[in-house]
């Protein structure tokens, strides 16, 4: 998933996938509308973040609204707090939801009226104002009290609303405002502390929308001397915004989810929901005290010349773990410029017609290689310069501000040397410039394998040199007696190469005294040799990846230096080195993790690189925990943000997209082809065929979304299935092509065309509409639509439920189904050919669990035997209705206690139905106890505890002695009364331990170790045994509460698993349950285990 071009607030939300059509994506001409408040900071930013999709009607909107074909008209009036009509506000409506249509708007004339002519599709409403800071709407349909003005338009006109702006609050500046509507709203209070829960004064508080959703622009709160803060928001899902006003420009400290915990990114989960009632006692502890947290970013913008650049817009977008943090300033009259924000890395960003460059000092900044940015640390960032130069735009320009390139120095002896080029690309005479001494400079053309020869300027001699590229080795011949040495800038793009087959002359800027072997590995097999010159002995060193050691006297290569290289094979090389991207991770990363994703991330970036032929070296990546984002790649920002490694080939994909130049691609071709890189980046790195996850993942994936392919909407689907129709779709355009490169050449030449449609068109010799019906051909033979189960719960009043979980289960191990209802209370189940029964979960007195079955007279039983079975044969099956009952509930009460009968806490308690009812469960309190639901009917109590190496179940209630480790449960029935004073008592405690380790390895007749073997821990006594499967060494690992166990042995084969047998101390291993030995662990690990498999049973094992 990539992140579209936008003004961010403070690590501001995502934005949705824009739309082909008129008048939609950002407008840069929007910025000499708005007018930013001098200090207005990250607020200041909020004004235009995802609201403007066009400045003004084109002319072709124009034309349309005033011929209304195919169109709908809305209009109204807008009017003051005391009523009188307010002449010259410009009010607009924007695409927004599923189906977003265009962007039009109009001035309100003397009378206070307005007329927009759309299309059919979903609005949102908005205002442009300069003394209005809120609209509010009467007149639009509002069923569920949502907040925003928002609308559909697609079978009538929309007439008569009311729009009332008032000034609720002091305005600074034009600034563009969401409108809402007239619904309730509740409260949502707690406090907001610091790291020792001491209250916190001055913090700002506002409820925003969850990642990718827009905000609901409600009126903040300040937090008082106690840290308390109260909002009143209107129904939804919320998540708070925290942020320090500090000398009139602010600084954001953060988002909160329904937990009370802190991110640094709107989650896209974990939100606050107000549903009728309001919330309180959330509250939050931030890590520091705003005043430490803050950080000052200062620093002056001037012009070439040396003035200022008053006026300018500077924004520091964060990276690594602040990535899509934003923070933005208007620059003052003399060129200064403050920023607010937290610690860690930006990014600056420029917005001028003042020029076309822009380059920062390093002010502070522990990276050259890889990002353009400025390390704000303890004391924060201050002294900084930016200075932008070219010739001045026309219009506004956004900048991304460079730090100066890494320098690298050569020392040149008289006589010949081979050193590298390093810069950008140059005329030759600008080498004999640099090098006063110099005087015959050669160069190799590796495809036509001969020499080219350069003079200074004014020469007559025509050797054929005439342009000094990125990564060119040279022969240079210098003068004089004495040393010279020679400082040029080094960029990254000098590391990627293009390589011709036979001998190749190129510079080395990978890693400085890197040793030969490990740097020419990357060339793979069609590396053959290499050559370094040795100035001053003039002898060669030669390295050869069959010779014997002593043969390669070439060891090392100097960052600047050059060699020969011959290949059997023409390919392109990135030079491990080139850069060392900026790699972040969260705490909770594991060690195994963090120490993994260098390698991956330098995987992922040659693999691009050499694929593509473009380098894209300054982005930056962080792992961490991000509720309800996989992954994402952040622009302009430019870094990647994942939740875990296998999503970083993905969201790299996007930053070479977006280095190529995207701008308006639908997202059935950006997240399509990010898919199709990504699986072919796995295929060449061995993980699996690309095939295999287009017949594993994408087609079934692709089945469950509905819909035509198009770029004016999005298809009807999940997230996930319509980025599998998406790959599928960019799949199917390749094979068209007849070229596995054909999407590199698309975006290759995607700047060259001003629509992505043109560049399609160019790039594929069809046209976008007639692949769309190529495309749905395709479609229906490889992953046609699944049929549909649609229905609606209802309560036993006949009112529609929402949030009622409706789930598919197969008869015949079909994969099934699970959908809640929405508001109006339908579900849809995507569904391959089958019998299915539709179970229902449920809110229950004890929180939501499985109540019942679709099926009997009304449509819902809780019996499992009266379950209907739904037939699916490839035809939807609608008309579903399931009408719930009022139920009597009855409830299995107990506790579960320690050894000393101390409380035990969270201990899952599961109570598996052995009759006709559905059994739910619970989880212990602090004071060990727990009550579980159910309707009537029999069920064991099984019980799960968490151990240090995840969850596992531990045994099962006995009344007789109140806790089996085996599968010994007694029967609890329920019949027409509850079930109390149930007491289950554990042999140990498992929160507070202590926890021992059995820990052993398994041999085969030969010694050779045995993997996938599954060692169970059978209890002989009371503790609970866990199980394990050995690993590629034979090893296996089991942590347990001390006890008694017999070590009983498994394996898998086609029929199923069978027991092997036992181990025994004396033998090793035993066929005999009667030989077998226990394995006592009373107060220490177990170490040491060696169970040996005689030849004989593997034998048998394997017929």
């Amino acid at each position: 998933m990539y992140h579209c071009e936008r003004l961010l607030v403070a690590g501001g939300g995502g934005c949705g996938y824009g739309v082909g059509g008129v008048s939609r994506g950002w407008h840069p001409a929007l910025m000499g509308l708005v007018r930013w408040p001098r200090g207005a900071g990250v607020t200041g930013a909020l004004v235009v973040a995802a609201l403007v999709l066009g400045v003004a009607w084109s002319l072709a909107t124009a034309a349309a609204q005033e011929s209304g074909e195919g169109r709908y008209r809305i209009e109204g009036v807008v009017v003051d707090g005391s009523g009188n009509p307010v002449e010259g506000l410009w009010i607009s409506a924007y695409g927004h939801g599923q189906t977003p249509g265009e962007y039009a708007g109009q001035w309100t004339g003397t009378d206070g009226m307005f007329r927009l002519q759309l299309e059919a599709g979903g609005y949102r409403m908005a205002m442009h104002s300069d003394g209005y800071g809120q609209c509010t709407v009467s007149g639009l349909k509002n069923p569920d009290d949502q907040w925003q003005a928002v609308f559909e338009l697609d079978r009538e006109d929309l007439e008569g609303l009311r729009v009332v702006v008032t000034s609720s609050a002091p305005v600074e500046g034009s600034a563009w405002t969401f409108c809402h509507v007239d619904a309730p709203t509740f409260q949502v209070q707690g406090a907001v502390l610091g790291p020792s829960d001491e209250p916190l004064e001055g913090v700002r508080v506002r409820a925003v929308g969850m990642w990718g959703r827009s905000d609901p622009d409600l009126p903040g709160s300040v937090t008082t001397a106690n840290g308390v803060y109260e909002l009143e928001v209107p129904n939804g899902s919320f998540l708070l915004e925290l942020s320090r006003v500090i000398g009139g420009l602010t600084c954001g400290l953060g988002y909160v989810d329904a937990n009370g915990d802190r991110w640094l990114r709107r989650p896209a989960s974990r939100g606050i929901a107000v549903d009728g009632a309001g919330v309180r006692g959330l509250d939050v502890k931030l890590p520091g005290r705003p005043s430490d947290l803050c950080k000052r970013i200062q620093g002056v913008a001037s012009g070439s010349d040396g003035g200022p650049l008053t006026g300018a817009r500077v924004e520091a977008l964060g990276r690594g773990a602040l990535a899509n943090w934003s923070l933005a300033q208007v620059v003052a009259d003399d060129g200064s410029f403050t920023l607010y924000g937290l610690g860690g890395i930006y990014g600056l960003r420029v917005t001028t017609t003042a020029g076309s460059v822009c380059k920062v000092t390093d002010v502070g900044s522990s990276r050259s290689r890889a990002v353009a940015g400025v390390v704000v640390g303890s004391a924060g960032a201050t002294g900084i310069r930016l200075v932008v130069s070219g010739e001045p735009r026309p219009s506004q320009q956004r900048l991304m501000c460079q730090l100066p390139p890494e320098m690298v120095t050569t020392q040149l002896k008289p006589g010949w040397n081979l050193a590298a080029w390093t810069g950008a690309e140059a005329k030759v005479e600008v080498i004999f410039e640099t090098i006063p001494q110099l005087q015959l400079v050669y160069a190799w053309d590796a495809t036509e394998q001969r020499f080219l020869r350069g003079a200074p300027a004014g020469s007559t001699d025509l050797g054929g040199l005439t342009t000094l590229s990125p990564g060119m080795g040279l022969w240079l011949q210098v003068g004089g007696t004495e040393p010279v040495s020679w400082t040029r800038d080094l960029l990254a793009e000098s590391g990627l190469l293009s390589l011709q087959e036979g001998w190749n002359l190129v510079g080395w800027v990978g890693h400085d005294g890197a040793e030969a072997e490990d740097s020419f590995a990357s060339l793979g097999q069609e590396f053959d040799a290499a050559a370094a010159w040795v100035e001053g002995a003039d002898r060669f060193l030669i390295y050869h990846p069959d010779a014997p050691s002593p043969a390669n006297r070439l060891l090392r290569l100097n960052r600047g230096g050059a060699f020969w290289l011959h290949l059997s094979t023409a390919r392109r090389w990135l030079q491990p080195g080139t850069i060392t991207p900026w790699i972040e991770t969260a705490s909770e990363v594991p060690e195994e993790t963090r120490l993994a994703l260098p390698p991956l991330v330098n995987s992922v970036v040659a693999y691009f690189s050499e694929r593509s032929g473009y380098l894209v070296d300054d982005v930056t990546f962080y792992m961490g925990s991000w509720p309800g984002v996989g992954g994402v790649y952040i622009h302009p920002g430019r870094a990647v943000v994942v939740t875990r490694p296998e999503a970083i080939a993905h969201e790299y994909a996007h930053a070479l997209q977006w280095q190529l130049g995207v701008d308006g691609d639908p997202p059935w071709i950006t997240e399509g082809v990010a898919n199709r890189w990504s699986a072919q980046y796995y295929e060449a790195t061995g993980d699996r065929m690309h095939e295999t996850h287009l017949r594993e993942v994408t087609r079934p994936g692709a089945r469950m979304t509905y819909g035509v392919l198009d770029h004016r909407s999005l298809p009807t689907g999940s997230a996930g299935s319509n980025q599998s129709l998406f790959h599928l779709a960019a799949n199917w355009l390749a094979t068209l092509a007849g070229d596995q490169d054909a999407w590199f050449r698309y975006f290759g030449k995607r700047s060259s065309f001003g629509s992505w449609q043109d560049a399609f068109e160019g790039a594929f010799g069809i046209s976008v509409d007639n692949f769309y019906k190529s495309f749905e051909a395709h479609r229906s033979e490889v992953a046609p639509p699944l049929a549909r189960i649609r229905g609606t719960v209802l309560d036993p009043h006949g009112q529609p439920v929402p949030g009622v979980h409706v789930r598919a289960h197969s008869q015949e191990k079909q994969p099934g189904a699970g959908a809640d209802t929405h508001r109006d209370g339908t579900f849809t189940l995507p569904l391959g050919d089958g019998a299915f029964q539709l179970a229902i979960h449920a809110d229950t007195p004890g929180g939501r669990h499985h109540i019942g079955w679709f099926g009997g007279a009304g449509g819902f039983t809780p019996l499992r035997s009266q379950a209907q079975v739904i037939e699916v044969g490839g035809e939807d099956i609608t008309g579903v209705t399931i009408q719930l009952e009022e139920l009597r509930w009855y409830w299995i009460e107990g506790v579960v206690v320690g050894p000393s009968g101390q409380p035990v806490e969270g201990v899952n308690i599961d109570a598996y139905p052995t009759g006709d009812y559905e059994g739910p469960y619970d989880i212990t309190g602090a004071d060990g106890s727990f009550r579980i639901p159910v309707l009537g009917g029999s069920f064991e109590l099984h019980l799960y505890f968490d151990a240090p190496d995840g969850r596992r179940r531990a045994g099962s209630y006995s009344s007789d002695i109140g806790f089996s480790p085996l599968f010994e449960a007694d029967e609890v029935e329920v019949r027409d009364e509850d079930i109390t004073e149930i007491t289950i008592r554990l042999p140990a405690d498992p929160s507070t331990g202590p926890w021992y380790r059995i820990e052993g390895v398994v041999l085969g007749p030969d010694g050779e170790p045995l993997e996938g073997m599954l060692i169970d821990a059978y209890p002989i006594g009371e503790h609970p045994g866990p199980s394990d499967v050995t690993d590629a060494n034979g090893s296996f690992s089991m942590l347990v509460l001390g006890g008694t166990f017999e070590l009983h042995l498994y394996a898998d084969t086609p029929d199923g698993r069978i027991r092997l047998g036992y181990y025994h101390e004396d033998e090793g291993f035993t066929t005999h349950r009667h030989q077998a030995g226990g394995v006592e662990v009373p107060d220490g690990d177990v170490a040491g285990i060696t169970i040996s498999i005689p030849a004989e049973v593997i034998t048998s094992w394997l017929r």
